[in-house]
């Protein structure tokens, strides 16, 4: 089975976004958005968000990875024989 991270819009449920790797998810969703920033700057709009650089969205934070919960999780699993004992 395949995992993979995935990011939709509620707006727009056409618009999605998914890859294996959370970062990936995010700067494909990070490029969407520089996208349409440009589009709209061209058509004359204004007052527009600055473009977004590179690494401006943390693909694990936004996904929720950072949280302390899930770094404590992460942290007790990281000894993965105790992890295999505890699943027995």
């Amino acid at each position: 089975m395949l995992w993979y991270f995935q990011v939709s819009l509620e707006h727009w449920p056409n618009e999605v976004f998914f890859h294996v790797s959370a970062a990936r998810c995010w700067e494909m969703v990070r490029e969407r958005v520089n996208q349409e920033i440009t589009k709209q700057h061209k058509s004359g709009r204004m007052n527009l968000p600055p473009l977004q650089p590179p690494g401006s969205l943390d693909g694990f934070e936004m996904f929720g990875f950072s949280s302390p919960a899930i770094v404590q999780v992460n942290f007790q699993c990281a000894d993965f024989p105790s992890l295999l004992v505890f699943l027995k």
